[in-house]
Formats: structure tokens, C-alpha cells, sequence
């Protein structure tokens, strides 16, 4: 039985870092996010003698070695059945580190192909077996959201209380998605960074009691941000974003750098409404809000700095496989 399959990368916009843990257990944590045009890619042969695993970016294959030195998506399959072969193929729009939640749609993409063996597609069973293989068989540091938002897809309010999760869909008009796709820009900033580092430092900083109340604004901000979607107010969901990243670099100066610091000034001087970095932080992409008629000026003065822009779209799909 061979299968296929694609999952979403995402534009995160507020609640980011709240999902990290311990924060969500203890208070709860709220994330908003939309699925976008780019993504991770998969077929998968169960009907096959051996356990074969194929980089398809880097042109790389694998076979199966018990200490899973030479590829350690090894590990997921063996928890899940040491007996089941496969022959499992993937390749990524973007590598890893580019800030779009890719190592989370891989790990949905991948659980959802191994659900589809129980014939169970249930998106929070999905959702949760992804987040779980992520953080404590691959021991991935990260937050919660990624896995959700390609399972899910589309445009999601998600909330994280203890081990339980709520993904409410939202469905603003059809003017607040124009506007927020007509001025939406995505520019690579030429870093491809570890997040894992970034988010260690995170939870670090976490025993610190007075960084906490940032978390805590930072997730009142997205709560404010949902009630933005609801009355169709795409003007402060957008300019909010300022607030945000700010909240997110004062509770951890490690998710910006100098140039990162200079490309978001240099985007807001020339017209931008708002901007911040997207992911863990530290590199990767930039989402830039700006008037349409100043995008072409923000787009020139970022590519003398030595980014490019990234196309993409908000969609609605979700990670899912087929035959």
C-alpha cells in the first residue's frame, strides 16, 4: 500500500512562546495562526521488505541500523511498531529553521500516515501523537502550536490548557482576508538559525517569576487579537503585531540580532505598518504588514540588506494523505 500526502507550513501571528512548556500547563496559552501555500511533501510504501528512509532535498537515502545513527526519523517508526517496512519518502518547500512551523508539519504529516494504519484521521489524536513524537521521541525543543496548525489548517485560534487543547476556526469576512493578504509580505532574511538554542533559552528564563507577566501579555494580546478577527478590525490586528514582537523580545533578546533589529526598523521607516520575526526567532522569515502602494519601496530597501521576498498565500488545506 503506497500513500500519499502533504501538510501546510503556517504564518504564525500572536501567542507565540506561551505555548512553550511549562507555561501552557500552568496558565494556559493561546496561539493564532493560518496555514499558507508551502509545505512538506511524502509518500510512504508499507508493502515493501525493508525500512528505507529518502531525503529527497538533500538526495540522501537510508537504511534501517538499530542505533538509528544515520537517521533518526528511524526512532518514530520503531516506537510506533518495530516491525512494520516502509519505504519513506519526503522533501520540504523550505528547510527547517526557516521560521514556518516546517518540523511541525513534518511530524503531522508523518503521524497522520502512520494513523492512517489505524484508519483513525482524528485531527487532535493526530495532532497530539505529532506534538508527542516531536518533543519526547525526537527530543525537539518547541512549542505546541506547529503540529495543530497543519493538522487543523486554516485560519485557528488554538488554546493549550494542561495536556488538553481547543482549536476554534476562524472566519472573518472576506474584506479581512483581502487586506491581510494584500499587505502581507514574507522576506527571507538569509539566516537559517536553530531555534532549538532560542527556546532553551526560553524555558530558562522562565524561572525568572517577573518575565512570567510577559507571557502573560503576550497571551492577553492574542485574546485581544481573536476579538480583532470577530469584528473584522484587520487595521489593529495588524498593528498589534508591533506590540507583540516587542513583548516577545523583551522576554528573550535572544530571539533578534542586529540585523534582524535593522531589517524591522528599516521596513517600518519606509511605510510598513508593523513587522516582526516569525518562529523561535534569531533568523528565518520576516512577516511585514505594509500598505500596498509602499510594499515595492519596503520590498527594495529589505533586498539592499540582503533579503528576498517569499511568495506565498493563506489557504485553508490541512495536512492530510490519500491513496
Amino acid at each position: 500500500m503506497k500513500i500519499y500526502g502533504k501538510s501546510p507550513f503556517r504564518i504564525s501571528f500572536y501567542g507565540g512562546g506561551t505555548d512553550i512548556e511549562p507555561y501552557p500547563s500552568q496558565f494556559g496559552s493561546c496561539c493564532i495562526s493560518h496555514s499558507i501555500n508551502l509545505g512538506c511533501y511524502g509518500t510512504i510504501n508499507f508493502n515493501v521488505k525493508n525500512k528505507i528512509i529518502e531525503d529527497l532535498n538533500k538526495e540522501k537515502k537510508f537504511i534501517y541500523t538499530k542505533n538509528f545513527s544515520n537517521n533518526k526519523i528511524f526512532k518514530i517508526f520503531d516506537f510506533y511498531s518495530n516491525k512494520l517496512n516502509y519505504h519513506f519518502k519526503y522533501y520540504f518547500d523550505l528547510p527547517t529553521g526557516s521560521g514556518l512551523g516546517s518540523s511541525g508539519a513534518f511530524m503531522a504529516l508523518l503521524s497522520t500516515f502512520l494513523m492512517s494504519l489505524k484508519k483513525n484521521l482524528n485531527k487532535k489524536d493526530i495532532a497530539n501523537l505529532a506534538y508527542y513524537l516531536e518533543k519526547n521521541i525526537l527530543k525537539t525543543s518547541g512549542g505546541r502550536q506547529d503540529e495543530f496548525s497543519s493538522v487543523y489548517g486554516g485560519f485557528n485560534f488554538i488554546e493549550f490548557r494542561n495536556n488538553n487543547s481547543f482549536v476554534q476556526k476562524m472566519i472573518p469576512s472576506k474584506r479581512f482576508m483581502f487586506e491581510i493578504q494584500s499587505r502581507s509580505l514574507l522576506m527571507f532574511t538569509g539566516i537559517i538559525r536553530d531555534g532549538g538554542k532560542v527556546i532553551d533559552k526560553h524555558i530558562k528564563i522562565y524561572r525568572d517569576k517577573d518575565k512570567i507577566k510577559l507571557l502573560h501579555q503576550n497571551k492577553d494580546l492574542a485574546l485581544k487579537a481573536k476579538s480583532f478577527i470577530k469584528k473584522n478590525d484587520f487595521k489593529n490586528f495588524i498593528d498589534n503585531i508591533n506590540l507583540y514582537w516587542k513583548l516577545k523580545k523583551k522576554y528573550n533578546p535572544a530571539v533578534t540580532n542586529n540585523k534582524i533589529d535593522k531589517l524591522i526598523s528599516v521596513a517600518l521607516e519606509n511605510g510598513a505598518h508593523s513587522a516582526k520575526l516569525l518562529g523561535a526567532g534569531n533568523g528565518g522569515h520576516l512577516l511585514i504588514f505594509t500598505p500596498v502602494e509602499k510594499r515595492q519601496i519596503v520590498i527594495e530597501r529589505l533586498e539592499k540588506l540582503g533579503c528576498f521576498q517569499r511568495y506565498f498565500s493563506y489557504i485553508d488545506n490541512s495536512c492530510e494523505v490519500f491513496n
